[in-house]
């Protein structure tokens, strides 16, 4: 995976096996950066470019942001489709397709027979069993730690949202060496990329690039 900026003279090769950070010293640097940089994954602008393989991403399906850890949302509208397209795959698999179509028939009988019973004329459709799991099923319940739903969350990027690079703000000072190579195992083992934004240089061991107050930069 690789990621360029111009605007930088950044050219990053990222590493799945541990942290790939960019240590912005300036605050006022890191602010503007971070801006352009959430702008540019949610617009898909070609100012910040990941390619993988020779071939350029879409940033707005490929790329997560994290801006902040004790505000990750576990049922924003995009994993809520993502559970319920998993969902909806499983069920019409081979294992399940029959009870799918028994439980539609048995909700429709079930919503004529309503409409019978009432003083209304009801149009009745259950077009997609999409439609059905949207009722029942509420989101993902997060764990209780912060460490556990950080955990949760990469995983959750990876298999569900299909992300390649998940994306944290100012997280080091957070954690500790120890909790952060763990993060870095997790994110490994689901094959994605973890890019940090950060102020300051604090992980002895991590693939990184600094850009000084002058805005020059240091790797």
């Amino acid at each position: 995976m690789k990621l360029y900026c111009e605007k930088l003279d950044l050219f990053m090769e990222l590493k799945l096996e541990c942290a790939n950070i960019l240590v912005i010293e300036s605050a006022e640097i890191c602010r503007e950066m971070v801006q352009a940089f959430i702008d540019s994954v949610n617009n898909d602008l070609d100012d910040w470019i990941f390619s993988e393989s020779e071939k350029i991403l879409k940033k707005s399906t490929s790329i997560e942001i994290v801006t902040s850890i004790f505000t990750l949302d576990f049922n924003n509208k995009k994993i809520q489709k993502g559970i319920i397209d998993d969902l909806y795959e499983i069920s019409a698999g081979e294992k399940y397709y029959i009870r799918m179509k028994e439980l539609i028939r048995d909700l429709e009988t079930f919503f004529y027979e309503l409409d019978f019973e009432s003083s209304y004329n009801i149009q009745i459709e259950i077009a997609d069993f999409k439609t059905v799991l949207k009722t029942g099923v509420m989101g993902i319940m997060a764990p209780d730690s912060l460490m556990e739903r950080v955990d949760e969350y990469i995983k959750i990027s990876a298999r569900l949202l299909k992300s390649r690079v998940l994306v944290f703000m100012n997280v080091m000072e957070y954690f500790s060496e120890e909790e952060w190579r763990q993060i870095e195992r997790t994110a490994m083992y689901e094959g994605i990329y973890l890019l940090c934004f950060e102020r300051n240089d604090k992980l002895k061991v991590a693939n990184k690039v600094v850009i000084d107050s002058d805005c020059c930069r240091i790797v």
